[in-house]
């Protein structure tokens, strides 16, 4: 009988040490689950508040230097992005100096005579300055053709040959007027001077042209990019192409 009575009562602590063991699991599972619930609603809150939380105003550049941001669509850009656009596109464009600089493989830069930039089109082989060629990068590609090959016609042959230089002087732009989404007509008056080896009076030709600039995608560079991708990339930075040119007094294009 004491037998029968010890098995009992090591049958008894048995099942009160497995409802203990039961009850620590429950305990230790409930506190578990409670800290997972805890977390969760942190990461909610902290999500929350970076989304509410404004955007940058600075942004800080490899070199050191900052710049301001603002938060825009994809089809905006401000009137002093357009307007900066538009005048050191087109300077580039129709400055035609017969020198440019190019790199040496020290790292230093030397002016050099321009041979110019020889252009195809519908079997044709044209020149231009070599600005104007890096700068038409930043035309629609439907335009672009034909415009260089314009621009070749009025370049003058003694720029290649150091007698004459051709100088894109902006004097004012006088709208910056949006026509569509992510389109505007930027109206610039300018002049292009041009002036012969050996004399230092220009004579002023009027520019005064209404120039069509919309948004695009601006391109991105990475280290295995080519040379050529990385100056696409640097003209075409502001996120804008110019995909037409009129002059001041034309119907108005949309």
């Amino acid at each position: 009988m004491q037998s029968i009575r010890f098995k009992a009562q090591g049958a008894m602590q048995r099942q009160k040490q497995q409802r203990d063991v039961l009850g620590l699991t429950v305990l230790f599972t409930l506190i578990g689950l409670s800290g997972v619930f805890l977390l969760q609603i942190g990461t909610l809150v902290y999500v929350i508040a970076m989304v509410n939380k404004p955007a940058p105003s600075l942004v800080q550049l490899a070199d050191g230097s900052a710049i301001s941001t603002a938060e825009m669509g994809s089809q905006e850009r401000t009137e002093p992005v357009i307007r900066r656009f538009t005048i050191e596109t087109m300077t580039l464009l129709m400055s035609w100096t017969g020198r440019v600089n190019v790199s040496q493989p020290d790292g230093k830069r030397l002016t050099v005579a321009d041979t110019g930039m020889e252009v195809h089109n519908h079997g044709r082989t044209f020149k231009v300055a070599s600005s104007t060629w890096q700068s038409s990068l930043a035309l629609s590609e439907d335009f672009r053709p034909a415009l260089l090959q314009k621009l070749a016609e009025l370049t003058p042959a003694q720029v290649f040959s150091g007698q004459m230089e051709v100088i894109f002087v902006p004097k004012e732009i006088t709208e910056v007027k949006p026509i569509q989404p992510g389109k505007w007509k930027v109206s610039l008056i300018a002049n292009l001077v041009t002036f012969n080896r050996g004399t230092q009076v220009g004579e002023a030709i009027p520019f005064n042209k209404d120039v069509y600039v919309r948004a695009v995608i601006p391109p991105h560079t990475s280290s295995q990019s080519s040379d050529l991708e990385r100056l696409v990339a640097d003209i075409r930075q502001a996120g804008l192409e110019i995909y037409a040119m009129t002059t001041l007094t034309s119907p108005e294009l949309h």
